[in-house]
């Protein structure tokens, strides 16, 4: 495993809270829900079939972690924060929502809940 970016600086029980713990949820599965980040982490990782991935781990207000592999989701929630740190602003509450390509794959991305 090896650690791309995070929020700030974490603690190992942080960054094992975000990336290896067996409580982490899937992002996708709270699609069409609302969430408000506390933390992230964005890691790279093998997965099962031994292939390398970069995932995103989100740590919430209410203690819960969700992680995804969606390219389209790490992009549009790492271009927030980028907009809100520069404005020097908390990020707000993300909704998690989903879609289709042109090609009908289903993919899920985020956008501001307020």
């Amino acid at each position: 495993m090896k650690i791309i970016e995070t929020s700030r600086p974490l603690t190992a029980k942080e960054t094992w809270k975000l990336t290896r713990d067996a409580g982490i949820l899937k992002m996708s599965d709270i699609e069409g829900q609302a969430i408000q980040p506390v933390e992230y982490c964005v890691y790279e990782d093998t997965n099962t079939e031994g292939t390398e991935q970069t995932l995103l781990s989100v740590l919430t207000d209410n203690g819960e972690v969700y992680a995804t592999n969606s390219e389209t989701f790490r992009r549009e929630f790492m271009d927030m924060q980028k907009v809100f740190k520069d404005a020097g602003e908390p990020v707000p509450k993300i909704l998690v929502m989903g879609g289709t390509t042109n090609a009908g794959r289903h993919f899920i991305t985020c956008a501001l809940a307020d």
